[in-house]
């Protein structure tokens, strides 16, 4: 099965297989391969030797945060005077705002590095430039019609389309820039040592898991379990996972969401912090504080998306559109991108949620669904946005609520002239036909050669026929999961996880089930690990 599913993504001869499976065997591409990669290294390395003032300019997700910590955190170590920026959700939004920055540019900073932003910012980087201060932005979001006119810009997206680099997340391309950087300083051996904050970067932003991006996620998979850093350590304890055992699954929904809380609804600086502390103390309050603020979190995602649904069922005429495009005032912007992405997950089609910005200005967060690329439809309608940026999965806008009736006509017009009339069907792609009796640890074991998973090499979902259910039981603060006793025709049985299970109505009678599958620890002093299974759908029988 691990050799049918290489061939079906693509991997169809021995060599490009076993480099995608073992990282050791995998060529990666060299940094200088990036604009302006050479000159940006020249310019910060003669800042640490002239002892220039420096400002890292990142931001408030987990890809920006990391970037922040691995650019901030390197130039430090090689002698550098830097401090850090991580801009305010609700007071700055993404990007380098203008005023913000001049903020900074008044204390006399010598350069300004950004993380993860920076490649719309035209306002805030021609006012560095008319001071005399050099503006050098590390990006990977898509490019705009027009350039800044920085020092230099180092984006992936200036790439060939098929390019091993092209799909570098934020702190991927930071990472590429002090690999060179470090070379420089005759410390190559050294920047290993931030591949843990690669590996967090790259799935919590949910990056291609293919070429380079696969390869920094493997070694980086290695480094994490291996952690010395006392706010991962900390972390992970919080969440109950011991590091040694720490999955992709863990850093998007465990680890990832608690670093990402904190920025949704304040000031992210302290994730920073986390990151690069070495006294225990202050980890474990910077966690707790994570763990209160993604608690806050949650209540609010809830509150949104009920309120979504109701306006979805007053108001059917919203799904006449290729596109959910929901308004109201009252939604807190820092979890709109969550709810939206639920919802496009649900409604098989891309969804964007505005709320309240100011008197006649909204803002908000979109996110699609595979095959639809979010920001060239909203380029499509630029006419009718006041600013956006983004990539395919993803996007913010603003815009002028007057306006959101034509927006919501426009954006259903470019889907279905870019990708067709019809949505698509609710296909699952089923990657093997088994039984029960087959599903052991050392298949799925076997299976786990395939990891890590994530977009573009996506966890097998595995299929038994006519299966029927035998045991149920409630779990959860309010019995919302499900655990199901199933049983196929050879009489074999098999506990399967069902989240969020009591929502649906569970099928009667025989059915085929979809699911994944993983192995999980049971006894960590004896090694011992048995099968999780995990609910995907079914299927009734005819």
């Amino acid at each position: 099965m691990v050799s049918e599913t290489l061939i079906r993504r693509g991997l169809t001869d021995v060599k490009n297989a076993l480099a995608f499976i073992n990282p050791e065997l995998y060529i990666p591409s060299s940094a200088t391969e990036l604009s302006d990669l050479i000159r940006s290294v020249d310019r910060i390395k003669d800042a640490i030797n002239r002892k220039e003032k420096i400002l890292v300019w990142g931001d408030f997700d987990v890809d920006g945060l990391t970037s922040t910590t691995v650019l901030w955190s390197a130039i430090k170590q090689l002698g550098g005077i830097v401090k850090y920026h991580i801009p305010i959700r609700e007071k700055e939004s993404h990007g380098v705002q203008k005023s913000s920055l001049d903020t900074f540019l008044s204390k006399g900073i010598d350069l300004v590095l950004t993380c993860d932003t920076g490649i719309s910012d035209i306002d805030a980087v021609n006012s560095a430039k008319n001071l005399g201060v050099d503006v050098i932005i590390t990006d990977h979001h898509e490019l705009p019609d027009i350039l800044p006119e920085s020092y230099a810009i180092i984006n992936p997206q200036m790439l060939p389309d098929d390019h091993p680099l092209r799909e570098l997340p934020g702190v991927g391309v930071v990472f590429k820039l002090i690999e060179a950087l470090y070379k420089c300083f005759d410390k190559s051996e050294e920047v290993e040592q931030y591949l843990d904050l690669v590996a967090l970067g790259i799935v919590a932003d949910v990056a291609q898991i293919k070429k380079d991006n696969r390869y920094l996620l493997q070694r980086g998979m290695d480094v994490l379990r291996t952690t010395k850093r006392i706010g991962l350590q900390s972390l992970a304890e919080k969440c109950k996972i011991h590091t040694s055992e720490i999955t992709e699954g863990h850093i998007g929904y465990s680890l990832a969401p608690r670093l990402n809380a904190i920025g949704r609804l304040d000031d992210a600086s302290p994730v920073v912090e986390l990151l690069t502390t070495s006294d225990r103390s202050t980890a474990e309050k910077i966690v707790d504080k994570l763990e209160d603020y993604n608690e806050v979190r949650k209540s609010l995602q809830q509150d949104v998306y009920i309120s979504s649904k109701s306006q979805i069922e007053s108001k059917k005429e919203l799904l006449d559109y290729r596109a959910l495009i929901l308004l109201d005032h009252g939604w807190p912007p820092g979890v709109l991108g969550l709810v939206a992405g639920r919802l496009a997950r649900e409604y098989r089609r891309p969804a964007i949620l505005l709320t309240y910005s100011s008197d006649d200005v909204i803002r908000g967060s979109a996110r699609s669904i595979d095959g639809i690329n979010i920001k060239d439809v909203i380029a499509d309608n630029s006419n009718l946005v006041l600013s956006y940026g983004g990539h395919a999965a993803a996007a913010g806008l603003r815009m002028r609520e007057e306006n959101i009736s034509l927006f919501r006509k426009g954006i259903s017009k470019t889907i279905s002239s870019l990708y067709g009339d019809k949505p698509s069907e609710n296909q699952i792609q089923i990657d093997g036909l088994i039984t029960l009796q087959e599903l052991n640890r050392v298949f799925v074991k076997d299976l786990q050669r395939l990891a890590p998973f994530g977009r573009g090499n996506p966890s097998l979902i595995l299929a038994t026929y006519s299966v029927e259910v035998k045991q149920i039981i409630k779990f959860g603060q309010g019995g919302e999961h499900l655990k199901l006793l199933v049983q196929d025709p050879e009489g074999t049985t098999q506990w399967v996880v069902w989240w969020r299970g009591d929502r649906y109505e569970t099928p009667i009678g025989k059915f085929d089930i979809a699911y994944r599958v993983r192995t999980r620890l049971v006894n960590r002093w004896r090694n011992e690990h048995d099968v999780e299974v995990t609910w995907v759908d079914h299927r009734v029988r005819k």
